[in-house]
């Protein structure tokens, strides 16, 4: 029996096992990774202390950083 004439459950049964999902994260972390992505440059904990005073919300925060960047660029 050729391999497409198979019944569907032996097919099913061939298929390699799905790869494990990676951890979920706090929202807090995910917050974090995603500055960190965006401002590698910038101290962890510059960004940590950034979201903080932004109340956790990334969009504040990363304004924040942002500015912080740029004014690097201006004042040189």
């Amino acid at each position: 029996m050729a391999e497409f004439e198979k019944p569907l459950s032996a097919v099913e049964d061939a298929a390699p096992p799905k790869p494990p999902r990676p951890a979920k994260l706090n929202p807090v972390q995910q917050a974090e990774n995603t500055l960190k992505e965006a401002f590698p440059s910038i101290d962890i904990a510059v960004i940590k202390a950034v979201l903080r005073a932004s109340g956790g919300n990334v969009e504040p925060a990363f304004n924040a950083l942002l500015g912080r960047s740029l004014s690097k660029y201006v004042c040189e």
